[in-house]
């Protein structure tokens, strides 16, 4: 058997909610992104447009990104660090989004792509190296590999349906965006703890 990582070090349940929680996160984001946007630029089929077409290129350079790294080295320990440096990604939203759009200028289109590039990308490149790093850690050899990838891209495809029902039926009708922003680098903020956690535990 042609062994593809020496030793996961990490609950699998973890794993799954990482990826969950991460694919709900880029759709609650995504969804949210047209909430910002819509009082500058509307709400019209050029600004969805730009929105869906700037987070897919920014997962699919997360997915390069997160493989390539994978394909280098496997720790586990990456995971809690790219879920750091999301949440982070995520709260410097909050003090920029605002004076971004006042001064962006600029037609429908470009306006509403340079918005969504300069809100989406970060956490879009970074929930993707998540999801394919997971998988890559969680893979132990070759036979097993589409049965882990298919079960973890399955997970993180779920949290993005359940990302997008919750923000457009619960969050956005009763939170503030400030406080969805807010409440999303939270989410990961505690995830990244919690694979602290899992590590810690798993080594002791």
């Amino acid at each position: 058997m042609f062994n593809l990582c020496y030793n996961t070090k990490m609950n699998i349940k973890v794993g799954k909610l990482i990826v969950f929680i991460s694919g709900a996160i880029t759709m609650v984001l995504e969804i949210l992104g047209a909430r910002i946007i819509a009082p500058f630029f509307g709400t019209t089929i050029i600004v969805w447009s730009n929105l869906i077409g700037v987070v897919l290129i920014a997962m699919a350079l997360g997915y390069y990104l997160g493989g390539s790294l994978a394909d280098k080295t496997q720790k586990p320990k990456y995971i809690t660090q790219l879920l750091f440096a999301a949440s982070i990604a995520i709260f410097l939203i909050v003090p920029i989004y605002k004076y971004i759009l006042v001064h962006i200028g600029g037609s429908i289109g470009i306006g509403s792509l340079v918005s969504a590039f300069l809100f989406l990308t970060m956490p879009g490149i970074l929930s993707g190296m998540i999801i394919t790093y997971t998988i890559r850690i969680f893979t132990h050899s070759i036979d097993t590999l589409g049965k882990i990838s298919g079960n973890l891209y399955g997970i993180s495809t779920l949290g993005s349906i359940a990302g997008v029902f919750f923000t457009s039926l619960i969050l956005i009708p009763n939170f503030s965006v400030r406080t969805i922003i807010i409440s999303a680098g939270a989410t990961l903020l505690l995830l990244s703890l919690l694979s602290k956690i899992s590590l810690t535990s798993s080594s002791s």
